[in-house]
């Protein structure tokens, strides 16, 4: 394939148009859940009888079409200077793991994996691709009943919305810092910032908390004393606005946890991760 005829490139071109990148992600949704449709359609001894490996690979490959559609969406609503962008963006995202939510709560998705024989597969890698599946299916909650599963899904879906909140007010509640002697107060930045910033009629400067400005503030300020109000401006950003939003976010973590059969989030969230 020609790099430049790579799908990631097409999206690329559509950066800078939300309906462009929506019908995008929308043609990648669609390839996926095609693709599911037919593995789920199959059943497990269909999927048997296709051979152990096949089947891994199928499943392996079955979120293929939305990685890169995720990764620009995930990056976007974060930096896209475009409003209308960041917040198609944010549909997308919220589009993809309600599909990667209600994937791994599907039985029939689950049955044809959990019917390999990890003998059949060739080799140790193709073994831990299936043992990895199969936790990873558990871990979401396959094995509940309906309607643990069903509060299990809401509850995945209101998380990403609250972390998606989370994010935003930090991103869009900045705030300003006043230096009432500019001219001290920007002693060490380099030229170049301090032209950018050229003091007021009263002789002070403002600075915003956002990286353009605390980047070379917190790094070149000869003065420790700003550097520690500047970060303690900066890390105040989005409050109180965030406190309730964390609140509520850490209630349906712990809830989560819970239906999922875990003491709490953080045994959860460090199952897949911690060394052994």
């Amino acid at each position: 394939m020609n790099p430049f005829q790579h799908p990631a490139y097409e999206l690329l071109e559509a950066s800078v148009d939300p309906a462009a990148f929506a019908s995008a992600a929308s043609a990648a949704l669609a390839r996926v859940r095609t693709a599911r449709d037919a593995f789920r359609a199959r059943g497990a001894a269909a999927s048997a009888a296709a051979g152990a490996a096949q089947v891994l690979r199928e499943w392996d490959r079955l979120f293929e079409p939305v990685g890169t559609v995720g990764a620009l969406a995930h990056l976007w609503s974060k930096i896209h200077p475009d409003a209308a962008m960041r917040r198609t963006c944010d549909e997308v995202e919220r589009e993809i793991a309600a599909l990667s939510t209600d994937a791994s709560l599907d039985r029939a998705l689950f049955e044809p994996l959990a019917a390999i024989d990890p003998r059949a597969l060739g080799g140790d890698d193709e073994r831990r691709v299936l043992e990895r599946a199969l936790r990873d299916f558990r871990r979401s909650g396959v094995d509940r009943d309906a309607p643990t599963r069903e509060r299990i899904r809401a509850l995945n879906e209101e998380l990403v919305r609250l972390g998606q909140d989370f994010e935003r007010n930090i991103i869009e509640l900045g705030r300003s810092f006043r230096i009432e002697d500019g001219a001290r107060g920007l002693a060490g930045l380099p030229e170049d910032f301090r032209r950018a910033h050229a003091p007021a009629a009263d002789g002070s400067v403002t600075l915003s908390t956002d990286p353009q400005d605390r980047i070379p503030f917190l790094s070149y300020a000869e003065s420790g004393e700003l550097r520690r109000e500047y970060l303690r401006a900066h890390l105040s950003r989005a409050v109180p606005e965030n406190l309730a939003v964390l609140r509520r976010l850490l209630e349906r973590r712990a809830e989560l946890a819970g239906l999922l059969g875990y003491a709490s989030w953080a045994d959860y969230v460090t199952e897949d991760k911690m060394a052994r």
